[in-house]
């Protein structure tokens, strides 16, 4: 939009087939015309992120080429049923992330709902606002945004199987080796993590509790902490942890955490709280 390039970045029925631009097909996808959809887009992306970190990077990877590319098709197809019309396909990854919207609306469970002038309102309505938004921002929008939908659910069709396909591991060896050096953050001087941990507390360096003990428990040697009342601090009788709920571990299990033992520990943790657990796992800290 700065540069005033944003015609060049549509795709047209008419630049496929009178000015025969048939490199629109791919790079159309590649950048949004204007701010307000560069915005929308990148905060939505970054919402979609925890399927990367669920599936792996490879099934990820698939789902991304398979998205952008049946979107193509697809809007390819709307924009020739509509050929007496003007219309367009705008340009920005519309098929990736209305795709991924699918997924999120079936694969992501309602949680914590609240309540907003007597209706139930989930967290996950703020996304959905957002994705509605971007779908109306300017015009061709609407087109990319609905053939990015067909496209999410022609992926979760169990009669294409589209799930089984996986790119070829030299493919994404090629990838991993030109783009990964830009994107992996630079090695851990810790191997064990603790500098992880660190960030996570804030930079302060407190230590890890161990085993059962829920987070903030002071640790023997902390000098913050009388000699005395570390002593009963640590010889109190620990309270059995609350038996878990069936319902939050199948729901958990149902994402694809399907170890047992430790959904388990993050819900005793937790003290049952199904989101922060979801975003412990998806952030990978456990």
């Amino acid at each position: 939009s700065a540069y005033k390039v944003s015609s060049r970045l549509g795709l047209t029925l008419d630049a496929l087939l009178s000015r025969r631009e048939i490199w629109r097909v791919c790079t159309y996808h590649c950048a949004f015309s204007t701010a307000g959809e560069l915005v929308l887009g990148l905060v939505l992306l970054y919402t979609f992120r925890q399927f990367e970190r669920q599936w792996g990077w490879r099934r990820f990877g698939s789902f991304v080429f398979l998205s952008s590319s049946l979107s193509s098709l697809i809007g390819i197809g709307l924009l020739a049923l509509l050929r007496h019309h003007p219309s367009q396909l705008a340009g920005g990854p519309y098929g990736l992330i209305f795709a991924s919207l699918v997924q999120y609306y079936f694969d992501i469970p309602t949680v914590n709902q609240v309540q907003v002038l007597g209706l139930n309102v989930s967290p996950k309505a703020i996304t959905y606002l957002m994705a509605f938004q971007l779908a109306m921002a300017v015009p061709g929008s609407a087109l990319a945004s609905i053939s990015g939908i067909i496209a999410g659910l022609a992926y979760r069709s169990k009669a294409l199987n589209l799930r089984s396909f996986a790119l070829p591991r030299p493919v994404c060896d090629v990838f991993a080796t030109v783009f990964l050096p830009f994107l992996e953050s630079p090695p851990s001087a810790n191997p064990g993590g603790r500098d992880r941990q660190a960030h996570r507390d804030g930079g302060f360096g407190r230590q890890q509790p161990p085993g059962g003990m829920p987070p903030g428990v002071p640790m023997p040697g902390d000098a913050r902490i009388p000699a005395w009342a570390m002593q009963n601090l640590h010889h109190r009788p620990q309270q059995a942890p609350r038996p878990v709920s069936e319902e939050a571990m199948t729901m958990l299990a149902g994402m694809g955490f399907v170890d047992r033992a430790r959904n388990e520990r993050l819900l005793n943790m937790y003290h049952g709280d199904v989101q922060h657990v979801i975003e412990e796992l998806v952030a990978g800290r456990e």
